[in-house]
């Protein structure tokens, strides 16, 4: 976003994607700006890129191009982290959320080594190996990048995610996909990539497009933004996913009340009544999968395992139970309960101030004209209330970190917000 009038220009402050200035006032390249700026879409839609191109490598397992990627990341991370140590610059740690990791980091411990609890020690590789490196590295190198970097390279990541995912689904590329729609209710799952990833692909890109459109910079062509927010809601509506469309939509809504933009609600509205009104639940997965909501299958499972969370975290309501639910040997799919199963008050009260710290930082920069990162944020806490476990909320830590390493950057500066 355009950042004038509030903040003085200051030898680090970059000039462009990947730039900065040097001591004779001339634009010079800022390799660590650059990185982030890429490593940042990377995390944050790089998977399913890396999951759909499995299906041009034959000789290969899937699984080998995913831990490909995972390891891609981590060495990224590795490399922006020793790229924030070499400019004696002091990472942020924000309290809060530091503590909830370490908290949730000992738990996975606790229970993959010394009580044994079902697959805990899978869960401890994947959050040491693919959570914690990004998060790091936000710690370390966030405050190298802006907004106005990020709005390029995440609507050309999520860009080219949404329409290699979609282009596999219309194409049929995937021979797994019709017994795959067959198990799934019609939704659209790849051997790596399920139907929630997919649609909040979609998801993202729109997001993306809302903060390319409204830039005074004019970030990205107009006609681009059109055609890659129609290749976004096809994401969404192929994958029939219900958590998606409820994270953008409350994504869209907040957006719109805090910057005005009612036009957005309207027109969101008015498409969401046309494609309705026009459509049975038979044709459009997604409506079928509202319509049904707390009734099929997955939701009853999910409801079941939330129960039994809910009464473990009561049972143990100081520091948790177990990272899974026992009983069902499944996690809730529910940011706020499955802190309360794993790490009791413990986790709670953490969880509840960095979600504040980070509430407060998005709204100041929906505020000053800066969408991007706070609604993919908002996004991220959305989909964690529906789907995943702890260990896997990669996207949710990546972007509440930033914005709060941005917040930690901007008081120290003793900067006012930034406006357009």
């Amino acid at each position: 976003m355009s950042e004038q009038g509030a903040i003085p220009a200051s030898p680090g402050a970059a000039a462009g994607a990947g730039m900065a200035k040097d001591r004779s006032g001339r634009a010079a390249w800022d390799p660590l700006a650059l990185l982030m700026s890429w490593f940042i879409p990377l995390v944050i839609v790089g998977y399913p890129i890396a999951g759909a191109s499995a299906i041009f490598l034959p000789f290969l397992e899937p699984t080998t191009v995913t831990y490909g990627y995972r390891g891609i990341v981590a060495a990224l991370a590795a490399v922006a982290i020793v790229g924030g140590l070499v400019r004696n610059q002091a990472p942020v740690f924000p309290v809060a959320l530091t503590l909830f990791l370490l908290a949730y980091l000992v738990r996975l411990y606790v229970d993959a080594y010394i009580v044994g609890v079902y697959r805990a020690d899978v869960a401890m590789i994947f959050y040491a190996g693919a959570l914690l490196p990004p998060v790091l590295a936000i710690f370390f190198a966030g405050r190298v990048v802006r907004e106005q970097q990020l709005i390029r390279t995440m609507f050309a990541a999520a860009f080219a995610a949404a329409t290699l995912l979609l282009l596999i689904s219309v194409l049929g590329l995937e021979s797994e996909i019709i017994s795959s729609l067959e198990q799934t209710g019609g939704r659209f799952n790849l051997d790596t990539v399920n139907a929630i990833t997919i649609g909040h692909v979609g998801a993202t890109l729109l997001i993306a497009c809302v903060a390319a459109w409204y830039h005074p910079g004019r970030l990205v062509p107009r006609f681009l933004i059109v055609v890659a927010a129609a290749i976004a809601v096809a994401t969404m509506l192929q994958a029939g996913s219900r958590g998606p469309f409820v994270a953008i939509g409350f994504c869209l809504i907040v957006y719109s009340i805090i910057a005005r933009r009612w036009g957005v609600v309207f027109a969101s509205l008015v498409a969401v009544a046309v494609v309705a009104l026009r459509s049975s639940p038979d044709q459009i997965v997604v409506l079928d999968r509202f319509t049904t909501a707390g009734w099929d299958a997955a939701s009853s499972a999910r409801l079941l395992t939330q129960d039994y969370a809910i009464a473990d975290f009561f049972d143990y309501p100081f520091v948790g139970h177990a990272y899974i639910e026992l009983a069902t040997l499944d996690y809730p799919h529910n940011l706020i309960i499955d802190t309360a199963m794993a790490l009791g008050l413990a986790g709670l009260v953490p969880l509840a101030i960095f979600t504040v710290q980070a509430a407060r930082a998005a709204v100041n920069r929906l505020r000053s004209g800066q969408f991007l990162v706070a609604l993919l944020a908002m996004q991220a806490f959305v989909a964690a209330q529906f789907s995943g476990s702890i260990w896997g909320q990669i996207n949710l830590f990546t972007m509440i970190g930033l914005l709060l390493v941005w917040n930690r950057k901007q008081a120290a500066s003793g900067a006012a917000p930034m406006t357009r």
